[in-house]
């Protein structure tokens, strides 16, 4: 028997921009800008079987067409029957015109609690089910007023607030992809009743199940690099008919019957055990076809955002970017030029350049007194010096 209906996942997002909400200003609103400009701080809150996610705040004004959200939402392990609330909430802070051609910032208003607290209210809000799925990017319609939307959400109506001109749409992509779509549901061999002519006949056929749709070829090969011979579409509420052929005791025959006045696809399998998974295979597609419709016949780009990663903050020292090479040499005057003393070093800020010095370090010297064992040795030695430079 077919197993419970798949899941998914579901995508809210467009492209250039993500999601879109055109505004509508009138003349009024434009004249008013002369004297004191409205700054309107938006966001979007969605909100899925559970799942709450909200965009980025946007700051926008009344020289503004239309709201960008870049933002990419991705809902997982979503069911066919899934609704998307889309709520739209703003703040409105008022800024004169001299302060705006001057520069100067808008005091942050402080009551005895404290700084003030902005209060967003609700400009539109909307309901997105698996009927708006689609690959592209549409415009569905907003709706105003409280009816619909979150209990404890608000309105410009029972506030002093202004109101942010919504043309009354909002413009995204929302695709889905579930999980049917993933893998063949099923595939091997099958007879396929075909028409030619008048004439009906069988036809040994390898065919697939996926996408909601049984590709066939005349062999297995085939199914990698040429285009299928014949394709069996699965529609939404079709039922599956079995019987068994009087000719063929063995053959077992699935009739797929639909409400379009069309011919029925006829499958046969020669075995019990191929006819049992067909049979199921097929009966989860059409529950798949029918709770999912289109977005089980497409793979829909599902575009995940990106982590958001710290800026790498930059720990070496001066001390551990310097390099040390150390090499042996008498002639260890050549490079006084570039000395520096180590006063002037440690007075360098570990932020400083790249720093090139040279100094001595001579590890055998012959000492003035020197102990019994030395004593034996030869008086050549005595007298002889090795140098080292080191080149920082």
């Amino acid at each position: 028997m077919p197993g419970p209906l798949t899941i998914g996942q579901v995508s809210l997002r467009s492209y250039s921009p993500n999601i879109r909400v055109p505004l509508m200003w009138t003349q009024d609103d434009h004249n008013k800008t002369k004297t004191e400009q409205h700054l309107y701080y938006v966001f979007c809150l969605l909100k899925l079987d559970g799942q709450v996610l909200d965009t980025a705040l946007v700051e926008t004004d009344e020289s503004e067409t239309d709201i960008s959200f870049d933002n990419i939402i991705v809902f997982d392990n979503v069911s066919h029957d899934f609704r998307l609330d889309i709520e739209i909430y703003y703040t409105v802070s008022s800024d004169s015109a001299a302060n705006r051609f001057t520069g100067a910032m808008r005091p942050l208003r402080r009551t005895a609690a404290g700084p003030e607290t902005p209060k967003f209210i609700l400009a539109g809000h909307t309901q997105l089910t698996v009927d708006h799925l689609n690959d592209s990017v549409k415009s569905h319609d907003l709706k105003t007023g409280l009816y619909g939307a979150s209990p404890l959400a608000t309105t410009s109506e029972s506030s002093n607030m202004p109101q942010l001109a919504l043309w009354g749409q909002i413009c995204c992509r929302l695709a889905a992809r579930p999980a049917c779509v993933e893998e063949p549901q099923m595939n091997g061999f099958l007879e396929i009743q075909m028409r030619t002519g008048s004439q009906f006949s069988w036809c040994r056929l390898w065919c697939v199940l996926k996408h909601a749709t049984i590709k066939c070829w005349k062999s297995k090969d085939d199914s990698n690099n040429k285009e299928p011979v014949e394709l069996i579409e699965i529609k939404p509420n079709m039922e599956i008919a079995d019987t068994i052929s009087p000719t063929f005791q063995q053959r077992h025959i699935l009739i797929l019957t639909s409400q379009v006045p069309e011919k029925e696809p006829v499958l046969a399998s020669n075995s019990d055990e191929e006819y049992a998974k067909w049979r199921d295979a097929l009966y989860q597609a059409i529950r798949d076809v029918t709770a999912w419709k289109d977005s089980c016949r497409q793979e829909m780009n599902i575009v995940y955002p990106k982590p958001k990663r710290l800026p790498s903050v930059e720990t070496k020292t001066l001390y551990d970017s310097i390099e040390v090479t150390l090499s042996c040499t008498t002639d260890y005057v050549k490079n006084d030029a570039k000395r520096r003393p180590l006063g002037e070093l440690k007075s360098l800020p570990a932020e400083s350049p790249s720093v090139e010095c040279t100094y001595d370090i001579w590890q055998r010297r012959v000492p003035e007194n020197r102990s019994f064992r030395k004593a034996k040795r030869q008086a050549g030695d005595e007298n002889r010096v090795v140098n080292y430079e080191t080149t920082i």
